[in-house]
């Protein structure tokens, strides 16, 4: 048993290191990551870096980068110049691409690798962020780096692994269909994609220097307004029947106005009169016998309400033409919660902020609100005193404005690489949106405070990643809550909607995630893995009988022309058998001697399941679809004698049936809806031969619990 726990280990990583030593500069923890990625990114076409916030994701990220001729970076437009800094201090230029340039269709450069840094913002499929990089994935190869691959469900996942695998890539690993497997138990898609990710906990990678421990404080609630006026304004929001939307989507534009109200009154105000001028406008169009369009719907938010803006365009809403009578009775509602508003004297909510602010003295804190006008306000309560506003790529100080990059070189200049500011420029609290709240270098801080929660643990735990990461100086981090009041939480349903969210993040593999009043859920499935996998050499082949082992265990080897993947199986266990692997590597090494030879029909039974699967033809139904198309359009050119053409369509489908990508996919579609001949062979062109082809199966290794082993 004990020369077979390397090979059990392997098992779980699922690829062997192929030899290549990383860059001297990464950390051990690092070097570690970018060996196994190297492998994965070398047999699989792409790979998921899903370490932990603080880690150094971008570190290893950018030591792979020194593998290939070109690299091509997808980054959010507020961590341009990071990446680019970080990337020259190692001698590496690689090209960048915005997030947002990509919403708005931009090219990608080509390259031989290509890394999508927070790649979580591209989990919707129907967006055009994500339509535009899918479509030019072509021959790279991708590596997505998110400490939060899965942010609602375990779909968000398998969107991201299509930018680059065939719907059927994984199915000698047990996956057939990835979008099935989107929809199924989540254990058997953590199962499939083990040997192509990367997902650790601090506390299972163990960096050289510890990352500050998390210290959580308590929940904190307290209303925004004046106790008496609360639920008077809650019941004033809730009258509003945004007759220009209809009932359908009401329900959501309510939520967003409770939503501004649980942040601050001035907040809350500010949407108000948004709505009050879309009335406005609404109703000049009425008089006209128009309607405003759906780019008109958009005033409705603000700068801070990209995702409430998207909910609603995405649910189809289109504003309609509405009785002038309708608006004014809408218009005579509004004025009603614009009163309120306006008799509003006090918020509890803010004087606890700035009390807390000011008890942690000269100690540097981060502040995280949902709405600009809320952090503006949060500042003058503060008397704009060594405190900074950043909402988008502009920041606000006492004495003006300037760019969020200099704000953040004040804030915090250690962390930043910049020198010490003079006194009159030091900065001690920064308060920001979540523009300021993934993959930026804020370590001078050891406090965050959720003043607004986040609709997902997300962001939560990317918050809070600002501070607790490598590099820090403190010892621990610091957390404050504040969580709506219980009128306002009793319709918005935030704190439950976040742990359900979490739950789900920890079911699928997120080695951390949080919730409110939990700074720190640590050890989902694929960090129990990674727990187990130190030691991993070349495998031994063998069998063994052991005790305290429930089911029998095996190690399959699978051949492909870029490198081999290794899995284990259990009997029975068809997710992955973590478990089962640690019962195993624990127990006592047992005598085999007399004892019958080993049962391999169950893993024998496994494995053809397994090819049968790769072999018949993919399960998607897209891929179904377009090859009917293919087979139609070859009939034509069959009986019109265009040979070339043929030529073209049959390769086309035999690229097809052995799996592209889904931006090969919707490139394809386009094709077959034109009439140029020629957009066949361009197409196979620019989406090469898909991967893996794993092939050539054997057992490894086959372990069976000795209570069921019979004498020989």
């Amino acid at each position: 048993m004990r020369d077979l726990a390397p090979t059990l280990r392997l098992g779980l990583v699922g690829v062997a290191p192929d030899g290549w030593e990383p860059p001297g500069w990464l950390h051990p923890h690092q070097a570690d990551a970018a060996r196994r990625l190297a492998t994965a990114l070398r047999v699989f076409g792409g790979a998921l870096l899903g370490d932990a916030v603080g880690l150094g994701k971008s570190f290893v990220a950018l030591a792979l980068a020194t593998r290939y001729p070109t690299t091509t970076l997808a980054v959010p437009a507020a961590l341009r110049g990071q990446w680019r800094d970080l990337a020259a201090r190692w001698g590496l230029a690689p090209r960048l691409v915005s997030h947002e340039a990509l919403s708005r269709g931009a090219r990608v450069p080509r390259a031989a690798l290509l890394v999508v840094d927070e790649a979580h913002r591209f989990r919707d499929p129907t967006t055009r962020r994500y339509d535009t990089l899918a479509r030019q994935v072509g021959g790279s190869d991708v590596l997505l780096v998110t400490a939060t691959p899965v942010v609602n469900r375990a779909a968000d996942l398998v969107h991201l692994l299509r930018l680059f695998l065939a719907d059927h890539a994984l199915a000698t690993l047990g996956i057939p269909s990835l979008e099935a497997a989107g929809a199924g138990a989540p254990e058997e898609l953590l199962h499939g994609i083990a040997p192509l990710t990367v997902a650790r906990s601090p506390e299972t990678a163990r960096p050289p220097t510890p990352l500050p421990v998390i210290r959580g404080s308590r929940v904190i609630r307290a209303p925004t307004t004046d106790e008496a006026l609360l639920p008077l304004l809650v019941r004033a929001i809730g009258r509003l029947r945004f007759p220009a939307f209809g009932p359908d989507v009401s329900p959501l534009l309510r939520r967003h106005l409770l939503a501004r109200l649980a942040s601050s009154p001035e907040a809350c105000g500010e949407s108000v009169r948004r709505h009050r001028a879309y009335l406005t406008r609404a109703g000049d169009a009425a008089r006209r016998g128009e309607r405003l369009g759906r780019a008109a719907a958009r005033a409705l938010f603000g700068a801070d309400d990209a995702g409430q803006m998207e909910l609603l365009l995405g649910s189809g809403a289109t504003p309609r033409a509405v009785a002038s009578r309708a608006l004014e009775r809408e218009r005579a509602r509004l004025d009603q919660v614009d009163a309120l508003l306006r008799q509003v004297t006090s918020s509890p909510k803010a004087a606890a902020c700035v009390a807390l602010i000011r008890r942690r003295a000269a100690r540097k804190t981060i502040v995280f609100t949902s709405a600009r006008a809320t952090a503006r306000a949060l500042a003058a309560a503060l008397g704009w005193r060594r405190v900074a506003v950043v909402a988008g790529r502009r920041a606000e100080i006492a004495s003006g404005r300037f760019a969020a990059s200099d704000a953040f070189g004040l804030f915090a200049p250690r962390a930043q690489g910049r020198e010490a500011p003079p006194a009159t420029l030091r900065l001690d609290t920064l308060i920001a949106t979540d523009v300021a709240a993934e993959g930026l270098n804020l370590q001078d801080a050891d406090g965050v405070v959720h003043f607004d929660l986040p609709w997902t643990p997300l962001a939560l735990e990317q918050r809070v990643g600002r501070a607790r990461r490598l590099g820090s100086a403190h010892r621990a981090v610091r957390v404050w809550w504040f969580a709506p009041a219980r009128p306002l939480e009793r319709r918005l349903g935030i704190t439950a909607r976040i742990d359900g969210k979490a739950a789900v993040q920890f079911a699928l593999g997120a080695p951390r995630t949080a919730a409110v009043g939990r700074a720190s859920v640590v050890g989902g499935p694929l960090d129990r893995r990674e727990a187990m996998i130190a030691g991993v050499r070349e495998p031994v082949c063998g069998h063994a009988f052991t005790t305290g082992l429930d089911t029998p265990l095996a190690v399959l080897h699978w051949r492909g022309p870029h490198g081999d993947v290794y899995q284990v199986v259990a009997s029975g266990v068809r997710a992955l058998p973590v478990d089962a692997v640690a019962d195993a590597l624990a127990c006592t090494d047992a005598e085999a001697r007399g004892r019958q030879q080993p049962d391999v029909s169950w893993a024998a039974a496994r494995l053809r399941e397994r090819v049968t699967a790769a072999e018949s033809s993919p399960r998607h139904a897209a891929v179904r679809q377009l090859a009917r198309r293919i087979l139609t359009r070859a009939r034509t050119a069959a009986r019109d004698r265009r040979f070339t053409v043929l030529a073209q369509l049959d390769q086309t489908l035999q690229r097809l049936a052995a799996g592209v990508p889904v931006g090969a996919e919707r490139c394809l579609a386009d094709a077959m809806d034109g009439d140029r001949d020629d957009a066949f062979g361009a197409w196979c062109a620019r989406w090469p031969g898909g991967r893996p082809t794993l092939g050539d199966p054997h057992i490894v290794a086959l372990i069976e619990p000795l209570g069921d082993a019979k004498p020989g």
